[in-house]
């Protein structure tokens, strides 16, 4: 059982490059006429990028779309942004 955690965790690993750049391309689309020339990064927090809070819920729907997720209501907080 070990083994098929940890090459679960390891394909999780593998899979970050991709899975970091679907979330930028959802990011820079939400975000793209806001940005006056600043650069997006996965360590900017989302306001600091210009969404506002309408933004937010549209990114989270278009995470839970991209990844066929869905994402608990009690994560939701402002923290998490």
């Amino acid at each position: 059982m070990t083994s098929s955690r940890t090459s679960r965790f390891e394909r999780a690993a593998m899979d970050r490059p991709i899975i970091e750049q679907r979330v930028m391309r959802i990011i820079e689309a939400i975000v793209r006429d806001k940005l006056d020339g600043r650069v997006v990064s996965m360590q900017a927090p989302l306001i600091e990028l210009g969404m506002a809070s309408v933004d937010m819920v549209n990114f989270l729907l278009q995470i839970e779309e991209e990844f066929s997720i869905q994402i608990p209501t009690r994560l939701v907080t402002p923290a998490n942004f």
